[in-house]
């Protein structure tokens, strides 16, 4: 099975391809965001932070992964392939930063 890779220079940093908000970059960032910060404030209040933090990290990165996997085996519409963006998982890993920062900094 073959992963369609969209080209670096064919991959908008302002595409408009969004289910729900216009910037779809943007929507990556605040999915990614929103998931990352839910399951830290949804974590054991006895373990250790950063280890929980870590996991948090990994399951959320290979969350995003399989799904741009997914846009690059799957078709959309039955026949077009979107393909796998790296600027997705790098907005992807953006909202997770900045949801373990506001986390750390912010929370515990």
């Amino acid at each position: 099975m073959k992963v369609k890779v969209l080209p670096w220079n064919k991959d908008k940093w302002n595409s408009r391809n969004g289910s729900v908000l216009p910037f779809d970059k943007l929507e990556h960032a605040i999915t990614a965001f929103v998931v990352t910060l839910s399951l830290m404030l949804m974590g054991p209040d006895h373990a250790n932070q950063y280890q929980v933090g870590a996991i948090v990290f990994c399951f959320t990165t290979l969350l995003g992964l399989a799904w741009e996997f997914k846009d690059g085996i799957i078709p959309y519409d039955g026949k077009h392939i979107e393909g796998l963006s790296k600027k997705d998982l790098i907005a992807n890993t953006a909202g997770i930063l900045l949801a373990l920062l506001i986390y750390f900094v912010f929370i515990v």
